[in-house]
């Protein structure tokens, strides 16, 4: 890995304004850990530093996106360093492991000299497993990762409802259910039509369809039992009970990622002491880390086309 260095140099000279000479002979940042200031009611600004105890120094990368970026993987996202969207490199008067995520800055320790982008590209892409938790493996149940059932804009392997119907797939499989190499056996089939009810959007086959058999249009079709002769059973599931209800709205969906990370690159940095104006240049792409994310879902509520 290469070392993370502002100067095409491995070595160089910051005079500090406060306490004299502050020498640095190598940003070498390779073995901190990469942090992130968490902030739950902004998830779309982000900040992300290293620090090291040892010698006072700092890293930060600050920036702002349009989107949350922890909602997808295999994406990439870039930032061009200006304004609020800064990099920086500080030296401290003490140990800096507290000094980011606050509101107000510290009082202590002081930043003795610092150097802060007016230039550069930040490029982040993100890695991790996704998953609608619905017991039914990807590579059984989306193999190209193409299909659509619902046609709701949300893949199968990410949709917990594959079929639209307001009732999730795990709910559908049924109790009997297995899974052999890439085929799904023995999932629930309540009308026999060949078409297990997780894909099925008639599951009693009796015109109606599963959505529209929600009597209280609570999206929630398992709850509507108006049979008093079958009182455990719901409509949906009644071939004798096709009273029509049209409800035109999806339930949220809910995915997960585990694994989550986020690679944070650099290249093309103009870093200035704003005291003195002294420029540094480094046109080499540098690897800022790694940032290992907890598990996270995402949810979003699919429209009906």
């Amino acid at each position: 890995m290469k070392k993370l260095t502002l100067l095409l140099a491995l070595i160089f000279l910051i005079t500090s304004c406060d306490d004299g000479d502050v020498i640095v002979t190598e940003l070498d940042f390779d073995d901190v850990e990469l942090q992130r200031c968490e902030n739950v009611n902004d998830v779309t600004n982000y900040v992300f530093y290293k620090t090291k105890s040892s010698t006072n120094e700092a890293l930060a990368l600050q920036f702002e996106t349009g989107e949350p970026i922890f909602t997808e993987v295999n994406t990439s996202y870039s930032i061009l360093l200006s304004g609020t969207d800064q990099y920086s490199y500080r030296v401290f008067n003490g140990d800096p492991s507290d000094y980011f995520c606050n509101a107000i800055p510290p009082t202590s320790p002081v930043v003795q000299e610092e150097f802060i982008s007016t230039d550069g590209l930040v490029e982040i892409f993100s890695s991790g497993t996704e998953s609608d938790a619905d017991s039914i493996p990807t590579e059984v149940e989306d193999p190209t990762l193409l299909v659509d059932t619902d046609l709701d804009g949300i893949l199968d392997y990410l949709d917990f409802d594959d079929d639209g119907d307001n009732v999730p797939t795990l709910l559908e499989l049924g109790t009997d259910f297995t899974i052999e190499g890439n085929t799904i056996l023995m999932a629930r089939d309540s009308d026999g039509d060949g078409i297990p009810d997780y894909l099925d959007d008639d599951d009693d086959g009796d015109g109606i369809l599963t959505r529209n058999e929600d009597l209280n249009s609570d999206l929630n079709p398992n709850n509507d039992k108006s049979d008093l002769n079958a009182p455990t059973v719901p409509d949906y599931l009644n071939p004798d009970i096709a009273v029509e209800t049209i409800v035109n709205i999806y339930r949220e969906n809910e995915y997960f990622i585990t694994d989550l990370t986020l690679d944070i690159t650099i290249t093309n940095t103009v870093l200035v002491n704003p005291v003195n104006q002294e420029e540094l240049r480094d046109e080499t792409l540098q690897l800022l880390g790694t940032y290992s994310a907890s598990d996270v879902s995402v949810t979003v509520t699919p429209t009906i086309n």
